[in-house]
C-alpha cells in the first residue's frame, strides 16, 4: 500500500513502526521514488513533521485527505486524527514545483545534451 513516508529512519523509528501493522507491497517503492523525486525538485524534505501526527498533517496538506478505503487500513489513532480535520484536495504539481518541474522538462527534452 502507498503509505505516506519514505524508507528511512525518522526520529529513531522505522517507517513500519510508525504505521503499525500495515502490509507493504511493491507500490511502496513507487512511493519512495516519488518522494525522492519531489525532494530533489524542492531541495529539501517533502514531509518534515516533528512527530508522526505532524508528519500526517504535512502529507495531507500536500496529498489531500486519504480516501476512506485507505483510511480503514490505518491504525485507529491516525483515522481519528484525519477525521478531526477538514477534507483537503491534493495540491497540483505546478503549485508545489512551479519552476523546477518545467525546467527539468525543458532540459530533458533536448536533442543535443552536450551544452
Amino acid at each position: 500500500m502507498v503509505l505516506g513516508l519514505k524508507f528511512e529512519e525518522r526520529n529513531g523509528k522505522q517507517v513500519a513502526q510508525l504505521h503499525s501493522e500495515i502490509n507493504y507491497d511493491k507500490k511502496v517503492d513507487l512511493w519512495a521514488a516519488g518522494c525522492i523525486l519531489a525532494e530533489m525538485l524542492k531541495g529539501k524534505m517533502l514531509f518534515e513533521g516533528k512527530d508522526n501526527t505532524d508528519e500526517w498533517s504535512q502529507m495531507i496538506k500536500v496529498l489531500g485527505t486519504p480516501n476512506p478505503d485507505f483510511l480503514s487500513t490505518l491504525p485507529v489513532e491516525i483515522r481519528e486524527f484525519v477525521d478531526r480535520h477538514p477534507q483537503l484536495a491534493p495540491k497540483p504539481w505546478e503549485e508545489l514545483f512551479p519552476d523546477n518541474l518545467f525546467r527539468i522538462k525543458e532540459e530533458s527534452e533536448q536533442y543535443d545534451t552536450r551544452t
